[in-house]
This record gives structure tokens, C-alpha cells and sequence, in this order.
């Protein structure tokens, strides 16, 4: 396997957040996820990180977790619009750095460490989509 691509053996090695079971939960999803979106999410999880100023992806889960639903919400709410409008990124992008989020969540909630899960929309681009033109010859 690449070394790019984590494993829970990968996690295992960065700075132990203060909830071990957080860290537990970040191992056990990204072996269940497929490699090519074990490197997509992990990315995702690092800007996540950088955004809220954690030191790793497992402190990233764990401060999300930790804020409860309506700081979880919060946080995720103020990265995507930070995604769509600060940064400009593709609608594309930042859907699936939410479908990342909400994944994360979404597991933590099924194994019982949170009794919610995360109903962040996608932010509404302000910038006008072009179509093609399909009216024919």
C-alpha cells in the first residue's frame, strides 16, 4: 500500500487526541473505506484540520465531536462557506469534503460516542453555472 494513503496503522502514529475512542473511530472508518477514497477523505480530514487549527486529522474528529451538534454544525458551516466562497474551490470539492465530514459523523453517531449527526448544506455557489448549450443544430 502507498505510503500516502493511511491505514489504522498510519493513524496510530500521529498525536493522540484526548479521546482515544476518536481515535479508535478515525482508524476503523478509514479501513472502511475504499483507497481511492481513503486518500481523498484523508486529505479532506487535513484541511479540515488546518481549518480549525487541530494538529492532526484525529484532533480535527475529536474537536468536532467534542463541540457538540450545534458547535459541530457550526464549525463545518463557517469551513464550507469557506470552501465556496473564500477559496473559490468547485461545488464538486466541497461536497465531498462534507460527505467526508458528515461520514466521520455519521459512523461515530452509529457506534454510539453521539447521539446526532451532521445536516450541514452544501453552500450555495454565488457565482452563476454554465451550462451547455444541448438546443441542437
Amino acid at each position: 500500500m502507498s505510503a500516502l494513503i493511511p491505514t489504522s496503522a498510519a493513524l496510530a502514529c500521529c498525536p493522540t487526541p484526548p479521546h482515544d475512542d476518536h481515535r479508535r473511530l478515525l482508524a476503523v472508518w478509514m479501513d472502511s473505506l475504499s483507497r481511492a477514497s481513503r486518500a481523498a477523505y484523508f486529505g479532506d480530514l487535513r484541511d479540515f484540520a488546518a481549518h480549525v487549527g487541530a494538529p492532526s486529522p484525529a484532533g480535527a474528529v475529536t474537536a468536532l465531536l467534542a463541540a457538540g451538534q450545534l458547535g459541530a454544525e457550526e464549525r463545518v458551516l463557517r469551513y464550507l462557506s469557506d470552501l465556496a466562497e473564500g477559496r473559490q474551490l468547485s461545488p464538486a470539492t466541497v461536497a465531498r469534503r462534507r460527505a467526508a465530514l458528515r461520514s466521520v459523523v455519521r459512523l461515530a453517531n452509529g457506534l454510539g460516542l453521539v447521539p446526532w449527526t451532521l445536516a450541514a448544506p452544501v453552500p450555495r455557489s454565488s457565482t452563476p453555472r454554465s451550462y451547455r448549450d444541448t438546443a441542437g443544430p
